[in-house]
């Protein structure tokens, strides 16, 4: 299914058929247009706003992999699990750019 253009700003969907990745995904499984959709773990939420507005539209339609698989992802004995896999992520990739705490 063509998902259509992914932008930077909620725009209305299906008609112009351009949108968040967040706001896709709630059009999808709830039938609604939402930046916050309740089917999505709130972690993945936060973490996924600001990418999404930060990238130039070629590199922002890679997200579009994503949509189906943060339809319900709200898992409360998830979110511990998934915050530790970023904080995790985040820290080897500052070590490995040779940073030290002061």
């Amino acid at each position: 299914m063509d998902t259509g253009d992914l932008t930077s700003c909620v725009v209305t969907l299906p008609i112009q058929r351009k949108a968040r990745a967040l706001t896709a995904v709630s059009w999808l499984v709830e039938g609604k247009r939402s930046d916050r959709p309740k089917c999505v773990c709130p972690l993945l939420v936060q973490f996924g706003r600001q990418p999404n507005d930060m990238l130039c539209r070629k590199d922002r339609q890679r997200l579009k992999a994503f949509i189906y698989r943060l339809g319900g992802s709200r898992d409360p004995a998830a979110t511990g699990r998934r915050a530790n896999i970023l904080v995790d992520s985040m820290m080897s990739g500052i070590m490995n750019r040779g940073w030290c705490a002061v």
